[in-house]
């Protein structure tokens, strides 16, 4: 290692808390206790999404402490922006003073996420145990002072990352926006559209298995393997997309992606999140988190996608999401929910404005796979030792 770097485990250089769900009864959105996460909360920006309160907490996170996903998905990272209430599907990290910067400790966990994942086990769902978080090795410096000197400059350049995904969400409000003014909202149907069944409207309601659970692993080199952290609001991100056998690609022919299909995750720390699928994706599938839906000639792709991402679908499926592991709408959730059907030249007309505000999107998309890519190399550079001295 770098002159003046150990690696050491994790039970050395901090305490773990493992999160213990509380009474369901407890739970609630109207602010009266501590916020609540389960391992569901949004964890694509710098602090997670409060969506639950609980009365009576179990297991309380501190301010700044690391939560990390530790069932299915095992691995998502973020930071305690509160006092909270922790559930089983996560636990807190604190890092001990006097070894390891806790902001420092949080992006090296971020950085390897992947290899976190990996560590999740069991057949029904992956999960990871305290002993095998305990056995987590993390490089450092000695001295603490290098430690913060790193995690200030990962910091600034995590601000610059969060300013991009601003950006972006702005831009899917401008067509939300769009939506409401032409269509109305969905839960109150202004205009009186006919509504059908998302069934009725499609030709194939589906979703993709784990390789794992196949006898696969990923490779560097094959079709796209679309998981539910590629998907975002209304666009696919796939900087960190991996790959699959062309085995295991052929054996999953029924959730084979095709241009113009709708992605929405219905599992883990996303539901709800949908994208198109653009038409140069090429070959790819999709994991057993995500649902496939290619819609019929009456309904348009883009239409859907924004159909479902706005706050009143989104809080039907809310309604829908069930589970006692985790949180998941299921394939007939999907099969039975509402959707308007105005007439399919004003769907077109709608696609057509989002497509005039396309090249500002893909212009924002490719800044953020840059910014992605960079903020990645950068923290493999600090790990190493390169970047500061």
């Amino acid at each position: 290692m770098t002159d003046g770097w150990i690696s050491e485990p994790l039970s050395e250089i901090a305490d773990i808390l493992m999160g213990q769900s509380p009474p369901s009864s407890t739970y609630n959105r109207e602010g009266n206790g501590l916020p609540f996460f389960q391992g569901k909360a949004e964890f694509g920006e710098m602090y997670p999404t409060v969506v639950k309160y609980c009365s009576k907490p179990l297991r309380v996170a501190e301010p700044n402490d690391i939560l990390m996903t530790v069932r299915a998905p095992v691995g998502p990272v973020n930071l305690s922006p509160s006092k909270c209430c922790i559930g089983r599907g996560l636990c807190a990290i604190r890092g001990k003073k006097h070894k390891i910067d806790q902001v420092y400790l949080f992006y090296y966990l971020r950085l390897i996420e992947s290899k976190l994942s990996a560590l999740g086990q069991g057949s029904t769902f992956a999960a990871i145990g305290r002993r095998d978080l305990e056995g987590i090795e993390v490089p450092h410096p000695t001295a603490l002072d290098l430690q913060r000197r790193i995690a200030s400059i990962l910091q600034k350049a995590h601000t610059l990352r969060g300013k991009r995904d601003q950006a972006n969400q702005l831009t899917n409000k401008i067509i939300q926006s769009v939506l409401l003014k032409m269509f109305g909202d969905p839960a109150e149907n202004p205009n009186d559209w006919p509504v059908r069944k998302l069934e009725e409207l499609t030709e194939r309601i589906t979703k993709g298995e784990s390789p794992k659970w196949q006898g696969f692993d990923y490779v560097t080199d094959g079709p796209l393997f679309v998981r539910s952290e590629d998907i975002n609001w209304g666009f696919l991100d796939l900087t960190r997309a991996a790959r699959i056998p062309k085995e295991f690609h052929r054996k999953l022919e029924r959730s084979q992606l095709r241009a113009k299909d709708v992605l929405i995750n219905i599992t883990g720390v996303s539901i709800g999140r949908a994208a198109e699928v653009p038409g140069n994706i090429g070959e790819a599938n999709v994991s057993q988190n995500v649902a496939v839906i290619t819609p019929s000639e009456g309904l348009d792709s883009t239409y859907l996608v924004h159909f479902l991402t706005c706050n009143s679908v989104q809080d039907m499926i809310e309604r829908d999401k069930r589970g006692v592991a985790r949180d998941a709408i299921s394939l007939g959730d999907l099969r039975r929910l509402a959707v308007l059907c105005p007439p399919r030249n004003l769907q077109a007309k709608f696609a057509s404005i989002v497509r005039k505000l396309q090249r500002m999107i893909d212009s924002q998309l490719q800044s953020t796979q840059e910014i992605n890519e960079l903020f990645h190399s950068l923290m493999q550079k600090a790990f190493r030792g390169e970047l500061v001295s």
